[in-house]
């Protein structure tokens, strides 16, 4: 039985070679590059969904409590809002008399309008890159929806002008989606959204 000169010669190699090493570093180094590219984008959706719910069920709470009163006189935060669980949980820090979104700003809730006749869900300090995904989660609750590049809020929870800032939704109609982009870039990281519901 004669060998082959091939495998005769040819003695086992242990380990990896030079190029082996620089592929596997390579793809390494891309999925490090992409976990950074993805990742925002990916918590700013979670961010925007957690964010939707509890717009919405702030909404239920402040409904299902004034439901069959003439306004929302005596509706404010401290006084009410966070007595009666209108936030979830997740949103109520210790010693802070607002509520706190995913972002880290300030949630309040208030009496608006003419005779309290309606209220607003406030938002401070919403990132440019979820202002419209936010806008456009909850825009079919809301009567008005405004936008300022206000950073936080007043002592007082809101304006005291009641001037909102720029309106991108009025009276029921759609979102005017080219200028409430154009508003909430401008703003940065300190983008203000305040919901009006009547």
């Amino acid at each position: 039985m004669k060998e082959s000169g091939l495998v005769k010669n040819s003695k086992s190699k242990k380990g990896f070679s030079l190029l082996e090493l620089l592929l596997v570093l390579g793809i390494v180094a891309a999925l490090i590059v992409a976990s950074f590219i993805v990742y925002p984008k990916v918590r700013d959706a979670r961010y925007v969904d957690i964010e939707a719910k509890h717009i919405g069920q702030i909404y239920a709470s402040v409904r299902n409590v004034y439901v069959g009163k003439p306004d929302y006189s005596g509706l404010a935060t401290t006084a009410v809002a966070i007595p009666a669980q209108f936030f979830p949980d997740d949103m109520l820090k210790k010693n802070i008399t607002w509520g706190i979104s995913s972002w880290g700003g300030y949630v309040v809730v208030s009496p608006s309008g003419l005779a309290a006749s309606s209220f607003t869900i406030s938002y401070s300090d919403v990132p440019d890159s979820v202002c419209i995904r936010l806008i456009t989660a909850v825009e079919g609750a809301f009567y008005n929806i405004y936008i300022s590049n206000q950073k936080g809020i007043n002592s007082g929870g809101e304006s005291a002008s009641k001037n909102y800032g720029t309106l991108v939704k009025q009276n029921g109609n759609n979102t005017d989606i080219a200028l409430a982009s154009s508003t909430c870039q401008s703003g940065g990281q300190n983008n203000r959204i305040v919901f009006l519901a009547l």
